[in-house]
């Protein structure tokens, strides 16, 4: 009934953001719950304390990778920093 009154596609974007919205506040109560009951900190912790250095870098590489010129280039500001006031001091 409702549906007829506003059209079948206005009635459809009314319920999804309904349904999201409610997802939403759900999603925020059970991530503790979940986190809690499946202890993934705790399997986290113990997994990454088995890596090898190696192993441990390949994880972490990909996250620095997409951010690695940016990485550089402000490395590189801070050493002609650096360097630039070096050369103001006084021997």
């Amino acid at each position: 009934l409702v549906q007829a009154g506003v059209g079948r596609e206005k009635f459809d974007r009314i319920v999804e953001t309904h349904v999201l919205q409610g997802l939403k506040d759900e999603v925020s109560r059970l991530h503790p719950y979940v986190d809690k009951t499946l202890e993934l900190e705790k399997e986290m912790e113990t997994k990454m304390r088995l890596m090898t250095s190696e192993e441990f870098e390949g994880v972490l590489h990909p996250i620095f990778e997409e951010d690695e010129l940016t990485l550089i280039a402000c490395g590189a500001v801070l050493g002609l920093t650096a360097g630039f006031l070096q050369s103001l001091a006084p021997y």
